[in-house]
């Protein structure tokens, strides 16, 4: 103790009135003994593996939501944002999911995690990305000699020696809390060290116990003295022919002056598996951790593993993420605040539903009668598509008033007879189809006037109650994009797979040059392999929003995929495949040859290949995948509407948001005739802060405006 004093009070500070009190969490040298990271990695095994990985993967599987607050302390769910961006992609080597886990980890073996926030200069500025540093090798300097918790730096050790020093506000510090200590957290491990010694101990003997008996399992007994020479042949000689499974049921023949003696086990030896399942109890119990979650299933059924399910998630996970959120709201989420936008983390509550409380709720308010119709039944639990006279929630007879009997006319009742004479027959024919003809132009009449009462409701909205089609529009276009994402991300990962045998081509030669795109792939080949493989989904995207776009209007679902339709779906595939390739091409062969220039080896210029693919996968795929997603669901819109012949007038629409760009944002509300364009290729835009943006990707007949916009169009002038 005397050393760890001299090493605290003697570091050398910039503040010579109060010299800095340090911990270091490598070594475990703190004032309170803290245990370090090191000795709690070692501790990750058996039970305590398994529960650390339980509680990660829980953890990291509850995602995280954003929240806009206003004055009047409203609050927005917000889907894109880059606090959302940064937390799914922290960095190019994890995901958001990863460091999660990686977070939980470090919480329960150390009690200590700590994330690098990247080319930060302030606590106001916003990362760029966020690394997890490694406990054993991040240390505390606090403030003063007189401990008040206060932190004045983190010093993180390098592998090859020295370290560097981190300021507060570049470093987020979670913990879990510790009464020894408010600076430094305290993990599981740490805290039930000893249940996890005993069990550590308990397995070593159970390991020799199924070795070597962990004692002698017989003993020679000598009648007469003999000489230790004697007695270590007789024994390894006795081994040797009789020991072992392969030697078992021999007959044993021993001199005359030895005799055998058997050692029996006794009770305890017998009960040492019940000690072993003790142990394992008292560790998972320290983590929280059911048995069920780590498949342990004696004595469970189905009802019990359900209530466990639901105390894990409740008691351990729920109050987790409840203080990893709390510290983000209170160190990561205020960089991004304005005068205008408040932002709030939260997140999806873990804790499964009771579904039998639920369901036993549900039939005492409903007397147990149906809810829901029998098309909302087939779509929400087989996915398959409503049937006619499917939509009512029908209840039985003893249910439903059915109204008081009706007494008995007293008018005689006549009945009529159709014996007429065949004049008279045709003439009735006649009356009955006019009667029905007359009654088909009522429906047909009817049905007119609820279609033009849905156009003129359509065209009288205002912008704010126009957000919720638009919405909807988003909700349903976002699943196409993101299938569309999943195949260009097949395609990189092939493309990668190419362009790297070619770069072991071409450097395994000495190759000298500058690198061209193409000598890394065949243009033409891959576009149209990138076309192949997105443009079904583009397809069924157009035949699903065109009927969106009709239904709006309340006209009938039809096919609206006519062959100019599908050939301007394949022209704009090709552009962008073309543009994808070819700007991965220039992308690859630029770095390459820089990666040459200064003198790289294979692998690093294999690893800049896997850097290229990697940000493809996470940035470039999005990209593509929304502003062509959305180019088609507009396009299709469009379509539809002009097929219909009721659109006369499309007016463009911006979401309303502070993410809309300054040209979004002045094209809000233009107009334009429904085979119009808003731009020519050529034509230069001016946006509301003075920017300019040159139209030279293609016409612009209907959103999007640039990579990755999320405007709409709504139909405006309606010929009712």
């Amino acid at each position: 103790m005397g050393f760890l004093l001299d090493k605290l009070f003697k570091l050398e500070t910039k503040d010579k009135a109060a010299p800095a009190m340090f911990a270091d969490i490598a070594t475990g040298e703190s004032l309170f003994g803290v245990s370090t990271f090191n000795r709690a990695v070692k501790k990750n095994k058996g039970w305590v593996y398994a529960a650390v990985r339980a509680i990660a993967e829980a953890f990291s599987a509850v995602p995280v939501e954003l929240y806009r607050v206003n004055s009047k302390d409203e609050w927005e769910r917000i889907y894109n944002h880059e606090i959302l961006d940064l937390l799914v992609q922290p960095n190019p080597q994890l995901t958001g999911a990863q460091l999660k886990a990686i977070t939980a980890m470090h919480l329960e073996l150390a009690g200590n995690a700590f994330w690098l926030l990247d080319d930060v200069t302030s606590e106001k500025d916003k990362p760029k990305a966020i690394y997890p540093l490694d406990p054993s090798r991040v240390s505390i300097v606090y403030d003063s000699a007189e401990y008040k918790g206060a932190i004045k730096k983190y010093r993180f050790r390098k592998r090859l020696g020295g370290y560097d020093e981190f300021e507060p506000y570049q470093i987020i510090h979670l913990r879990w809390p510790n009464p020894a200590d408010p600076a430094l957290g305290l993990g599981t491990v740490e805290a039930a060290s000893e249940w996890i010694e005993a069990d550590e101990r308990a397995h070593i003997y159970n390991k020799a116990f199924f070795a070597n008996g962990a004692r002698p399992g017989l003993i020679l007994r000598a009648k007469k003295a003999i000489t230790q020479q004697a007695i270590e042949i007789i024994r390894n000689s006795f081994s040797r022919i009789y020991g072992g499974p392969e030697n078992a049921n021999k007959v044993a023949v021993l001199p005359d002056d030895i005799e055998v003696q058997k050692l029996e086990w006794s009770n305890s030896d017998l009960q040492f598996s019940e000690l072993l399942t003790k142990n394992r109890d008292a560790i998972l119990a320290a983590f929280r951790v059911p048995r069920t979650v780590l498949g342990i299933t004696d004595d469970v059924n189905r009802a019990n593993a359900e209530a466990t399910d639901y105390v894990f998630m409740s008691r351990n996970i729920k109050p987790k993420m409840y203080m990893f959120i709390d510290q983000l709201n209170a160190q990561l989420v205020p960089r991004y605040n304005s005068a205008g936008a408040r932002y709030v983390l939260s997140y999806e509550d873990p804790t499964p539903d009771d579904k039998e409380l639920k369901i036993r709720e549900m039939e005492a308010a409903t007397a147990r009668q149906p809810v829901m119709s029998i098309n909302e039944a087939r779509d929400n639990y087989f996915g398959l598509p409503p049937i006619e006279n499917g939509d009512a929630v029908m209840s039985d007879f003893s249910k439903v008033p059915l109204g008081a009997p009706k007494e008995k006319s007293a008018k005689t009742q006549v009945s009529v007879k159709f014996d007429l004479p065949s004049d008279k027959k045709e003439k009735t024919k006649k009356a009955i189809k006019n009667v029905a003809k007359e009654a088909e132009k009522v429906l047909q009449k009817k049905l007119k006037e609820i279609k033009e009462n849905k156009k003129q409701a359509i065209a009288d909205m205002t912008d704010e109650e126009f957000d919720a089609l638009h919405k909807e529009f988003v909700q349903r276009v976002t699943q196409y994009e993101n299938k569309f994402a999943d195949e260009v991300r097949k395609f990189n990962e092939l493309l990668r797979k190419e362009v790297t045998r070619k770069v072991q081509e071409l450097f395994a030669k000495s190759y000298k040059k500058k690198v061209s795109p193409a000598e890394l792939f065949n243009k033409g080949e891959w576009s149209g392999l990138l076309v192949n493989m997105t443009l079904p989904i583009l397809i069924a995207l157009y035949n699903d929003e065109a009927n969106a776009a009709a239904a709006m209007l309340g006209i009938e679902a039809q096919n609206f995929l006519t062959d100019e339709a599908r050939e301007a779906i394949e022209r704009y595939a090709k552009l962008y495949a073309d543009s994808y390739t070819e700007t991965t091409g220039k992308l690859l062969a630029q770095k390459l040859t820089e990666n040459q220039e200064q003198g790289a080896d294979l692998a690093a210029m294999t690893q800049e290949v896997q850097n290229i693919f990697d940000y493809s996968d996470t940035k470039r795929a999005e990209w593509i995948a929304r502003t062509e997603t959305f180019r088609i669901g507009n396009y299709a819109t469009r379509a539809a509407w002009q097929k219909t012949g009721v659109v006369k007038t499309i007016k463009w629409y911006t979401a309303a948001d502070e993410r809309v760009c300054e040209f979004c944002g002045k094209m809000h509300g233009k107009v334009i005739d429904i085979d119009g364009k808003f731009f020519e290729v050529g034509d230069t835009l001016e946006g509301s802060n003075g920017g300019t943006m040159q139209v030279d990707y293609a016409d612009i007949e209907h959103p999007p405006l640039h990579t990755a916009c999320r405007c709409y169009i709504r139909p405006w002038d309606i010929e009712i």
